[in-house]
């Protein structure tokens, strides 16, 4: 049985430790590019912008289409930061693409379907100003008669489908108002420059179909 006493222990770990800690860091160095580049090549495969802020902590910043920030990812660490949740450990790419693509799905189908409505009512409008039209050139021309009478009845018919279309819109401004309120939730901060632009769109659609602050519409 050999004997090795304290002195001869400690120097042993004094030569050895340096050796044992630049193994370690290389070994870390090499997993941590490693996972630089797998998640480089993973944000390129599933078309998501971004930005390599800080290469020696892996530190990523995944953009919507116009460049604006919507969270941050460690390839290294696996920690993800949403505004609205905070920091999140041990996410992994692929959870953190996931929550990428929910966060753009969300808005562009609230974006798509108030842009749809607004097609719809400015169809209507425009269909109504040309019955209007129509209505007074007649009126000019021709006495009373069944001609006219029929015009004045399918001009009713449309306001009335105005009138409809008109809660429609008081109900779809509460559903945006509702979503963006939900989506603030989940963008918080980052998003805010998004939401902004939303919040424009949305006042402009109120104003172009005559809704007021009371939410009283004008036909």
């Amino acid at each position: 049985m050999i004997v090795v006493d304290n002195d001869t222990l400690g120097d042993y770990w004094k030569d050895v430790s340096p050796i044992l800690k630049e193994k370690a860091r290389e070994k870390r160095e090499n997993c941590f590019n490693d996972r630089l580049e797998y998640a480089k090549k993973q944000f390129e495969e599933n078309n998501i912008p971004y930005k390599l802020c800080n290469e020696t902590i892996g530190h990523f910043n995944l953009l919507d289409s116009k460049g604006k920030v919507l969270m941050s990812f460690w390839s290294y660490t696996g920690k993800l930061y949403i505004p609205s949740t905070g920091f999140s450990d041990n996410v992994g790419i692929r959870n953190c693409i996931r929550k990428y693509k929910k966060i753009v799905s969300d808005y562009e189908t609230t974006m798509f379907e108030k842009e749809q409505l607004n097609s719809l009512v400015n169809s209507c409008q425009e269909e109504i100003r040309q019955l209007k039209k129509q209505l007074d050139e007649y009126k000019k021309q021709l006495k009373p008669n069944y001609y006219v009478k029929g015009l004045e009845e399918t001009l009713k018919e449309y306001q009335q489908e105005m009138k409809k279309v008109a809660n429609q819109q008081k109900e779809f401004i509460k559903y945006l108002e509702d979503e963006k309120d939900r989506l603030a939730r989940v963008c918080n901060n980052i998003c805010e420059d998004k939401f902004d632009e939303a919040d424009d769109i949305l006042q402009k659609y109120k104003s172009t179909i005559g809704v007021s602050d009371e939410n009283k519409t004008t036909l």
